[in-house]
């Protein structure tokens, strides 16, 4: 099982299958899913698959959190690490961890995102032990470009992709 992960404002919370309506709401929102899943609008089955794949990774420290804000315990979004699928975009992502984040647009420009990441980060780096994490964005994904340029991640490459080319990003631990 996934630890609870707390920051400042937020409770990171492992995902679970109860939660498969709210993500469904929240990755079908046109403004979440412009950058995420391609903008394909993912059925509720569907929905439910991933979440099946991320509690797969549990056991390695790895998975999807809940973003839930302290003061109101309202859920304002997802954030999760795992192997990447992106090896068959990126040869050169085969066999790296990345990590995913959505939020919900009402709670954009707060710096959950920011504060969510770093929590993962921590983690990421000081319990499961990894020596590096990717990020992914699409090119035009400014929000989510910005964001890992804040914490750190190095732009490595673009790559063409469909339907729009990708930055790929490194963020060394330490």
């Amino acid at each position: 099982m996934l630890p609870m992960l707390t920051t400042k404002r937020l409770n990171l919370r492992p995902a679970v299958m109860d939660d498969a309506e709210a993500l469904w709401r929240l990755w079908t929102h046109q403004d979440v899913r412009r950058f995420l899943f391609d903008d394909e609008t993912l059925t509720y089955e569907k929905t439910q698959e991933q979440v099946e794949v991320w509690a797969g990774h549990h056991a390695n420290g790895m998975g999807l959190w809940m973003l839930e804000r302290k003061d109101n315990g309202g859920l304002i979004g997802e954030i999760g690490i795992e192997p990447s699928t992106m090896g068959d975009v990126d040869p050169g992502m085969k066999g790296e961890i990345e990590f995913q984040i959505a939020i919900a647009p009402d709670a954009w420009g707060k710096s959950y995102a920011g504060e969510a990441l770093q929590a993962v980060l921590d983690h990421a780096f000081n319990t499961v032990g990894l020596s590096h994490i990717m990020g992914v964005a699409d090119v035009p994904n400014t929000r989510s470009r910005r964001l890992q340029e804040s914490l750190g991640f190095v732009l490595q490459r673009e790559v063409p992709s469909s339907p729009l080319p990708l930055a790929i990003y490194k963020r060394e631990a330490g």
